[in-house]
């Protein structure tokens, strides 16, 4: 299916940065943000009350700390 709207987003280009935290949208998808995050530190817990989030890793992985256990 052709459809010149879809735009092809190269992840590995999009997260190349020599920052330990780097944050910044790549697409909207409906009425979503679609952001990437660069993370080479542990970063802050916090919480978004109002929305969902999905976490893909791309390299390494990904610990995911709630109030009463870690994923």
């Amino acid at each position: 299916m052709q459809n010149s709207s879809f735009k092809v987003i190269n992840l590995s280009s999009e997260s190349a940065t020599a920052e330990s935290y780097d944050n910044h949208p790549i697409a909207r998808v409906n009425d979503h943000e679609v952001r990437i995050c660069t993370m080479t530190e542990a970063y802050h817990w916090h919480c978004h009350a109002d929305s969902d989030e999905s976490f893909l890793a791309l390299e390494g992985g990904l610990f995911i700390d709630f109030d009463d256990r870690t994923v």
